[in-house]
């Protein structure tokens, strides 16, 4: 198995608080068939990315798409944007993509040296300090838009680096296997190795004010308070693997995966409701819109719909 399907696999879980309705978008929300891996919110629009490079952008909470202008065929596993101009995307066989325009146009920012290795996750603290995780230990850290990107060692050997997330207080998290978390508190000169006391993989993060949540294979859900120094697993109720989430504030995340399962919380990780979609089509992607709506991505097929 490649390590692409792999990803989707073992990425994706969990449950969901009522009301969280679903109403299916209009038939030109799927210009294209390929199967969405991330989304992110650019301002007022919506750009999510997959599969042979698709980048898909809307300006009407995913009512409809248009294709942005993208340099590769290279499947792009995760998208990010500081602010509603400056984004960035990355994927597989080293892509790194970055836009000025909030998703309509990208550059090729990858390495020089043409990696291999799949990045499969990417986060800026704003539109010039950013970094890019991926498999085999790979770190990447920008200081320059991500025009440039130079290899960072962090003691994390050649463990897979799923996700990495951050915040407006300078606070950086990575993701990894074996329950292990990397933390930084310094916008990532430096870092600690956080054990969870979990010992599967981790596959996302969700930030909250006061909180961080790490999620990933058969349900699983931890949460520290302390800025990742100590983690306690929180019960979701699902065997499923957890792949995507969205913090809509300070009290309510939605995280959600295989199976069409849902994970709703509404006390800030502390506990989850659990509930699943009839037709069990498998969440791969998440973005919250204003107004509470959720935009979620699935698979098979690509589908995009809103849910309030």
């Amino acid at each position: 198995m490649s390590l692409k399907w792999t990803y989707l696999a073992a990425a994706l879980c969990a449950a969901l608080v009522p009301p969280l309705s679903f109403a299916a978008a209009s038939p030109e929300a799927s210009p294209v068939d390929q199967l969405l891996i991330g989304a992110a919110r650019a301002g007022d629009s919506v750009v999510a990315v997959g599969e042979w490079g698709t980048v898909l952008r809307s300006v009407d909470a995913g009512r409809h798409w248009r294709a942005a202008t993208v340099p590769t065929d290279e499947t792009l596993t995760d998208v990010y944007f500081a602010d509603a101009v400056h984004g960035w995307a990355v994927g597989h066989h080293g892509a790194i993509l970055a836009t000025e325009d909030g998703g309509q146009q990208w550059a090729d920012r990858r390495l020089v040296d043409r990696s291999v290795d799949p990045l499969l996750g990417v986060y800026f603290f704003d539109g010039t300090h950013g970094f890019a995780v991926g498999a085999f230990g790979t770190l990447l850290e920008s200081v320059d838009g991500g025009r440039t990107f130079q290899r960072r060692d962090i003691g994390q050997g050649d463990g897979h680096l799923k996700a990495v997330a951050g915040n407006a207080a300078g606070e950086l998290y990575i993701a990894s296997e074996e329950g292990v978390i990397f933390r930084s508190a310094d916008r990532g000169r430096s870092f600690e190795r956080a054990q969870t006391g979990y010992r599967g993989s981790f596959w996302g993060l969700a930030l909250l004010p006061g909180a961080v949540l790490a999620y990933g294979m058969r349900g699983t859900v931890y949460r520290s308070e302390d800025g990742g120094h100590s983690w306690a697993s929180v019960p979701t109720g699902s065997q499923s693997g957890l792949s995507a989430a969205c913090v809509f504030d300070a009290r309510r995340v939605v995280i959600a995966g295989a199976e069409g399962t849902v994970l709703e919380s509404r006390d800030a990780g502390r506990s989850f409701a659990p509930a699943e979609r009839s037709d069990h089509a498998a969440i791969t992607a998440l973005a919250c819109l204003r107004g509470g709506a959720l935009l979620i991505g699935r698979a098979p097929p690509t589908m995009h719909e809103v849910a309030r």
